[in-house]
């Protein structure tokens, strides 16, 4: 098929839960790949369609809400459809999207999203565009929406009945017991990240840790450019991945660095973080325990 200057295969897709970096590690992307950011076009208090293909009513503007559709990869609406390509082929475009306007004329695009995770089986088979998946320790995403804070309820993936019948029948009775603010985060981030790894398990992809970025954004930056298609990542990338917490290049300050990532150690309760832990390891995610490094990076590989 023929999309006019932009394939949607050539498209990019930064996915992960809200507040994962999903925004910092954008910024990296779109220097490495010389891409234009398309800024959460799902957003549901921005885009209409969404609102109503999803049935999800405007909440409150000051109260930020985590929610995200489920497509199974043999969803048949023809409006998902088209609305993707539109997305991937840069032709949504709204101020919100917009957000970062870096090019003009761009050639390639960066979507991030933190509404996709449990459709992204589907646009592999539809679009077969740039997967990245990116996660955060779930303790240290759930202590940053809490102090935003976040609203989130299980009432919005237990209404979704494909979601429940394909993926979470066996948990839930323990999804409905999840009643106070932290237990719904909980489920959400394990939801969202088991379904995408198991959607993504026979998916060309990358994968790719919030805490392995920011401790060595090079090597990280390297990896990425050369699957991407690019020699090596551009000089200057550590200028780009310095946070306002003063997380720094690669190599240095590992001490300050890991302080930063530890920090919701010391804001959540203990039973909270036991209980946000088992709910990842309940549905099969074990990438983290209750330290704040991915348990991969102290396990060879392979």
């Amino acid at each position: 098929a023929v999309y006019g200057p932009v394939n949607p295969s050539d498209t990019i897709i930064l996915a992960g839960s809200g507040r994962s970096g999903t925004t910092w590690l954008g910024d990296l992307i779109s220097a490495i790949a010389k891409a234009q950011q398309i800024f959460e076009p799902l957003a549901p208090f921005q885009n209409p369609l969404v609102r109503g293909l999803t049935g999800w009513e405007l909440i409150t503007p000051n109260i930020s809400y985590i929610r995200a559709f489920y497509l199974a990869d043999d969803n048949p609406s023809e409006i998902w459809k088209k609305h993707w390509l539109d997305i991937l082929t840069g032709n949504y475009r709204t101020y919100w999207t917009d957000a970062n306007r870096q090019f003009i004329f761009p050639s390639r695009y960066l979507v991030k999203e933190v509404y996709a995770n449990l459709m992204l089986g589907y646009l592999y088979k539809h679009f077969t565009p740039k997967i990245i998946h990116l996660v955060r320790h779930p303790c240290a995403v759930i202590a940053s929406r809490l102090a935003v804070p976040w609203h989130a309820s299980v009432k919005d993936i237990l209404s979704q009945e494909e979601l429940v019948e394909q993926y979470l029948r066996p948990w839930i009775g323990l999804i409905e017991k999840e009643k106070d603010l932290v237990g719904a985060h909980a489920v959400w981030w394990a939801v969202e990240n088991m379904v995408a790894s198991r959607q993504l398990s026979s998916c060309p992809h990358q994968f790719i840790s919030y805490e392995e970025t920011v401790t060595q954004p090079g090597k990280i930056g390297d990896r990425l450019a050369k699957w991407l298609g690019k020699e090596k990542a551009p000089s200057g990338l550590e200028k780009i991945a310095q946070r306002p917490s003063r997380m720094t290049q690669e190599g240095k300050n590992f001490i300050e660095v890991e302080q930063v990532l530890s920090q919701w150690q010391h804001v959540l309760p203990i039973e909270d973080q036991k209980r946000i832990i088992q709910w990842a390891n309940r549905v099969g995610i074990e990438w983290y325990d209750l330290n704040p490094m991915p348990l991969y990076l102290n396990k060879k590989r392979g």
